[in-house]
């Protein structure tokens, strides 16, 4: 395994409700241990419009121009979530344990 690489990179989603209603919200580029990342969010709903949770998924950027076979080891510690409500309450979420609910998988890119 290589180097461990202690970086942070943090995310504020501009205009958050709005951003709701995007099948997937993207970050940003960043780099972290000399490879591009972004951070892909996928908002699920219900059939009342409520939300009911928000997917988080890291995602390698310009992976067509890696060799084959590349990989990575990466370490996600995903925490400090501050959400305003849509009563304008300020939510704290501190660090998020792993869900055991269905998750949403990011959609995959075919090629013909």
């Amino acid at each position: 395994m290589g180097k461990e690489v202690d970086n942070t990179f943090p995310w504020v989603i501009k205009n958050f409700s709005s951003s709701l209603q995007a099948e997937e919200i993207y970050s940003e580029q960043f780099v972290i241990g000399g490879c591009k990342w972004r951070l892909v969010a996928y908002p699920e709903v219900n059939n009342v419009g409520d939300y009911l949770s928000l997917s988080l998924y890291l995602e390698v950027c310009d992976c067509e121009s890696l060799p084959s076979g590349w990989r990575r080891h990466a370490k996600i510690n995903s925490h400090n979530f501050k959400v305003i409500d849509r009563y304008g309450f300020l939510i704290r979420i501190g660090r998020v344990r792993p869900s055991l609910s269905k998750t949403k998988a990011p959609p995959t890119k075919t090629t013909q």
